[in-house]
C-alpha cells in the first residue's frame, strides 16, 4: 500500500467535532467565549504597550461578542472605537497651512495581528487540553 490512509482520522475528527457540539454545548461555548475573552485582553495588553497615551477611549472599546458566522461557537474580539481602524492601519498625518497638507503618514500599530500571532499557540494548546477533558468526560 502506497501513502497514508487519513479516512480514519478524518472520522476521529468527526467523532470529537460531534462530542463538543452534541454531548457537551455547553461547556464547550463556555471555552469558545472564554478564549474570546483571553484574545481580547491579550490585544488590550498589547495596545497598552503600544499606544502611549493616557486617554483611554480606543482601550476601553475591546470588546467580544457573536461573530457573523452563523455558528454556535463562534465568537469574535474586536474594537469598536471609531478611531480603531487608523490605529490598526496607520493613516496619513495633516499639518501645513490649516491643516490641509499631508506632511507624512503614520504607520499602524497591527495590534490584532500581533495579538493573533501570540493567540495561536496558545489556543491550539488550550484546545488540545479542553479536548482530553472532554474525552476524559466521556468515558468515564
Amino acid at each position: 500500500m502506497d501513502g497514508i490512509d487519513f479516512s480514519e482520522l478524518e472520522e476521529l475528527q468527526k467523532d470529537v467535532l460531534n462530542l463538543a457540539k452534541e454531548q457537551f454545548p455547553k461547556e464547550t461555548k463556555k471555552f469558545v467565549i472564554a478564549e474570546a475573552k483571553k484574545g481580547k485582553e491579550l490585544a488590550k495588553s498589547i495596545a497598552q504597550k503600544e499606544i502611549k497615551t493616557k486617554s483611554g477611549n480606543y482601550l476601553k472599546s475591546f470588546k467580544t461578542g457573536k461573530s457573523k458566522l452563523h455558528h454556535k461557537f463562534s465568537y469574535k474580539f474586536y474594537n469598536d472605537a471609531p478611531h480603531g481602524h487608523l490605529i490598526e492601519d496607520g493613516h496619513n498625518q495633516y499639518g501645513g497651512k490649516n491643516n490641509k497638507e499631508i506632511v507624512g503618514f503614520v504607520e499602524g500599530k497591527k495590534i490584532f495581528t500581533k495579538a493573533q500571532v501570540q493567540m495561536e499557540s496558545e489556543f491550539a494548546n488550550d484546545v488540545e487540553s479542553f479536548i482530553s477533558g472532554l474525552m476524559d468526560k466521556e468515558l468515564k
